[in-house]
């Protein structure tokens, strides 16, 4: 991915590298957590992130919009984790995915307007 110059690696590494960091991070803090526990922190860190931009200023909405943005693909990964290792069944997997799609866009038409 690194080899490559396009818009979408450089997003996609960016996603891998920050999955990496907040569960080494995760694993610091927390000596003995869960992936339940895990995937519940990235979930209230992305809410805490929406409502930072939320209250924002227009000018300063952009960072939080931008690591919430991160922390939904970080969470579309971790659920299809949560499926590959069959702990949840494939119905709930497809609706978690589902609502995770539909918040990932809405968060990118934000984006985009903000940035206009």
């Amino acid at each position: 991915l690194r080899a490559m110059r396009d818009y979408e690696s450089a997003a996609r590494i960016e996603n891998i590298e920050e999955l990496g960091r907040a569960i080494d991070e995760f694993q610091k803090a927390s000596s003995g957590a869960t992936l339940a526990d895990f995937i519940e922190s990235v979930t209230l860190e992305t809410c805490e992130n929406v409502i930072r931009a939320a209250f924002a200023p227009k000018f300063e909405k952009q960072i939080p919009l931008k690591h919430a943005r991160i922390q939904i693909e970080i969470l579309k990964r971790l659920i299809r984790l949560t499926r590959e290792l069959n702990i949840i069944e494939e119905k709930h997997y497809l609706h978690l995915e589902s609502e995770l799609q539909t918040i990932s866009k809405m968060l990118a038409g934000w984006l985009k307007f903000v940035q206009s």
